[in-house]
């Protein structure tokens, strides 16, 4: 068995994360604005380096690195890259956006992703249990436009379920009918619900204060 990590060996970038599969369809890194430099990810091929100080972050990645196994100083590095099977989904834009926010130092500042960007960062800080990084995450997506499709997607990928209410509450009061892909989108039971919030609401008939209550509460994450 190898022995403990020397603080020379620690200090480096030691632990890669293997992407198995990348998908082809993968949406390529999209070039947004910032007010300076911003550090790229070290990358070969299909592997990125981590600093091991910001994977200990999640306790994904702190059991496995502290393991017997994989806490050996022959894992976690260039050589033997760490390859969890549960990743083997991930692509490299995903892997691309999250960096950008776990190397934002101390989350000082302004971070400008597009919203693509803060998506497949909060994915994979919901998949990898970083906490503090999707907090974060969801805080600074609260102040951006978006979609309410999209929203209500991504609050059901990513477990956000003060997501929903807002998001379903302007499918209510929205002029125009839901189309059918809409309501493919939504899933049965919430476009059914919305059809008739919206139905009762032309007739006069609905509460202000029972706006979206209904559908939020069809096949809202447990």
């Amino acid at each position: 068995m190898s022995g403990p990590m020397s603080e020379d060996e620690l200090d480096q970038v030691v632990t890669n994360i293997e992407l198995l599969e990348l998908q082809a369809s993968a949406l390529p890194p999209e070039t947004a604005p910032n007010s300076g430099p911003q550090p790229e990810p070290e990358a070969e091929g299909g592997r990125f380096a981590f600093p091991r100080h910001i994977l200990k972050q999640s306790d994904f990645f702190r059991d496995m690195l502290t393991s017997t196994h994989i806490g050996g100083g022959g894992e976690g590095t260039e050589i033997n890259p760490i390859v969890p099977d549960s990743i083997s989904q991930v692509t490299k834009f995903q892997i691309e956006s999250f960096y950008r926010v776990v190397d934002h130092r101390g989350f000082q500042g302004q971070l400008v992703l597009s919203q693509p960007q803060w998506f497949a960062a909060l994915k994979l800080a919901t998949a990898w249990n970083f906490d503090q990084v999707r907090q974060f995450i969801i805080q600074e997506l609260d102040f951006v436009a978006v979609d309410p499709f999209d929203r209500i997607r991504i609050a059901d990928e990513c477990r956000v379920p003060e997501w929903l209410r807002p998001a379903l509450a302007r499918l209510c009061a929205r002029k125009s009918d839901l189309t059918a892909a809409e309501g493919r989108a939504l899933g049965y039971e919430r476009f059914a619900a919305i059809c008739r919030i919206r139905e009762m609401e032309k007739l006069g008939s609905s509460p202000e204060k029972n706006r979206a209550h209904e559908c939020c509460n069809s096949k809202c994450p447990r």
